[in-house]
This record gives C-alpha cells, structure tokens and sequence, in this order.
C-alpha cells in the first residue's frame, strides 16, 4: 500500500511539474485508525519509508499522538505545527476529527501555489482533490 500511494502522488507530482527530488510531502494522521492513539500496525510508515527512498522528505502531523509514541517505536519525531504554503504534497492519511475540523480550504493552504493533495481516507469529493485510493 505504501509503495502504491508514493507512486501515485509521486505520478502527480510529476504531472504538475512539481521536482520530486527533496520534495517537502506533510502526512496529515500516522494512527492505525481514525481518532485513536494505536500506531501499533499502521500503513503510514510504509509510506513514509517509500517517500524517502524517492529522494522526498516527509513531515508527520498527527494531533492524536504525542511525540514519544512514534519517537520510540518507529524512531519518527511528528511536527507540532505544519507551516502555511511548505508543502509540494499533502496526503491525508487517517480520516481524524480533527482534519474535518481543519477544513479542506486550510488543508490546501498548507501546501505550496502548486501542489498535490491525495486523499488516502475519501475525506473529500474526488473534484477536490487532485487523487485518492
């Protein structure tokens, strides 16, 4: 699954002439699922890992999780504060409460003019972002 997400927002990338090569990705959610603290047997490491074999560097913005939970697992320091207009790429991960309540207009404020918003959870209509699984 990993792989398969990196590939297509990388394809994306690609299609709006974004340079992949230390590309800024923000992964909205690492949790196992909507709302939870269980990072037990989440999919977003794979995701993470795939994004920097492509040469990208992936910050994680999780507002369920604190720090040392990801930190002493999968050895991964979440970002406290995702900056406006940083991002080459967002993907939204896990479907939290928290996102819905952020809004998709403040979501792709985060990300540069052009940039790529995939939508892993089907939070948003498929009009409003540039791809989903």
């Amino acid at each position: 699954m990993g792989r398969h997400i990196a590939s297509q927002v990388m394809q994306l990338m690609t299609k709006k002439e974004i340079p992949l090569l230390n590309s800024r990705v923000l992964i909205l959610g690492f949790t196992f699922k909507e709302d939870c603290k269980d990072i037990r047997n989440t999919k977003v490491i794979d995701i993470v890992s795939e994004l920097k074999k492509l040469g990208c560097s992936a910050d994680i913005f999780d507002p369920v999780l604190d720090r040392d939970s990801t930190l002493d697992e999968y050895d991964i320091n979440l970002i406290d504060d995702p900056q406006i207009n940083s991002y080459d790429a967002i993907i939204i991960a896990v479907k939290h409460a928290y996102f819905y309540e952020l809004g998709l207009k403040r979501i792709k404020k985060l990300g540069k003019k052009n940039h790529v918003l995939y939508d892993v959870k089907y939070m948003f209509t498929k009009d409003e972002t540039d791809g989903r699984m």
